[in-house]
């Protein structure tokens, strides 16, 4: 499906098609592509405040800076702080200060704060024991020993059973994730069989049963897979293929989703072929191809230019006895312009190429005059 952009420097017209569409940007060429990343932008330096040119691109970048000494000022700036042991004023940098919660003017300081205990609370049992602080800001529960974490861990709670009403044990963690708790599978599955809800079904009318986790997913409801075949089947609208005007039966999504429709790949080929034929061609050069060649572009000039090239491709270097069509047909090798000009038949403005070559030569034409021409020089 083609659809049409602008082109993000000129703001020309383009056509292109909608599975192209993967770039944020677009462009009719590649001068174009290379002046929009050229652009530069006014930015004013984090740390000396002149205001500098920079690439567009460098918006995302969180700091600016005109050089390097701005740069290695900036990063090497410091900020006073308090030692939290002694409460002296220390020097750090920004980058330290994000990183860590707590800072020291040397390492005695911190050995100190680190084996200052403090008391706290055992969460099973109750008693009173001490800690280092920074065990105590990591973890939220605190025990005294593993027997104590274990009970802790392992502690059970009393819950009914939600079909039956036995009365079970679980552990507060599995009530947590859990917001129903039975005491065994088959409970389990009664009561599962239980919340499920009836329903019709749309194609054969037969009522059925479903777990209301599944019936929030889809708008239509069937009681089995050959009931949605043979209902998707009746939901195709009748199409005429663009070629061939054969009917076709399609689904409204494809239907909305592309603009051509085909029987066949055949058609779809015979079709695209018709349509970007002449002007509308990617390689459309003004109809240079219908013009017709000078009077002397004969056979004696080509075959002159087969006995001087050695009837050899002089791009792959095969032989003229070597070539053969699909057909397993020998063929003469073709004789190309270099400058794409029919009417200059000069000797030095000719070569030999073997088909396969001469169809590669078609694409960037500017490049392979250059290339045969570095070559012409050589004979």
């Amino acid at each position: 499906m083609m659809i049409n952009v602008k082109c993000d420097q000129c703001g020309k017209v383009l056509k292109k098609q909608s599975s192209r569409l993967i770039y944020k940007h677009n462009f009719c060429s590649n001068q174009c592509s290379q002046k929009y990343r050229r652009k530069r932008i006014n930015v004013k330096c984090d740390q000396c405040g002149k205001t500098f040119e920079t690439f567009f691109y460098q918006k995302k970048n969180k700091h600016h800076f005109c050089n390097r000494k701005c740069k290695g000022k900036h990063d090497n700036k410091q900020i006073t702080t308090k030692c939290d042991w002694c409460g002296k004023k220390i020097i750090r940098k920004p980058s330290d200060i994000k990183r860590c919660k707590h800072h020291f003017c040397d390492k005695k300081c911190m050995g100190k704060w680190n084996f200052n205990q403090k008391k706290i609370k055992c969460d099973q049992c109750g008693k009173i024991f001490s800690r280092i602080p920074r065990c105590i800001e990591r973890v939220k529960h605190h025990f005294c020993s593993n027997k104590c974490r274990w009970k802790w861990r392992y502690k059970q709670v009393e819950v009914k059973c939600e079909y039956c009403g036995k009365s079970i044990k679980n552990s507060p963690s599995h009530i947590k994730k859990y917001n129903h708790s039975f005491c065994s599978n088959k409970c389990f599955n009664k009561w599962q069989i239980k919340q499920r809800i009836k329903l019709r079904c749309e194609f054969c009318g037969e009522i059925f049963s479903r777990p209301r986790s599944l019936i929030g997913i889809s708008n239509h409801n069937f009681c089995s897979k050959k009931c949605y075949r043979k209902w998707k089947c009746n939901q195709r609208i009748k199409v005429n293929c663009d070629y061939c005007n054969k009917i076709l039966k399609k689904i409204p999504y494809d239907i909305k989703h592309h603009e051509y429709h085909f029987c066949s790949q055949k058609c779809q080929g015979k079709f695209y072929r018709t349509l970007f034929k002449g002007k509308n061609g990617s390689n459309w050069h003004g109809g240079i191809s219908f013009e017709p060649y000078g009077i002397e572009f004969n056979n004696k000039l080509r075959e002159q230019i087969r006995n001087r090239d050695n009837h050899r491709c002089q791009e792959c270097f095969r032989h003229q006895d070597e070539l053969r069509t699909k057909t397993n047909r020998p063929y003469k090798l073709n004789i190309h312009h270099i400058d794409y000009n029919k009417k200059n038949n000069n000797s030095y403005n000719l070569i030999s190429l073997c088909n396969s070559c001469h169809q590669k030569v078609n694409f960037n034409r500017d490049d392979w005059t250059k290339h045969f021409q570095e070559k012409i020089k050589c004979v």
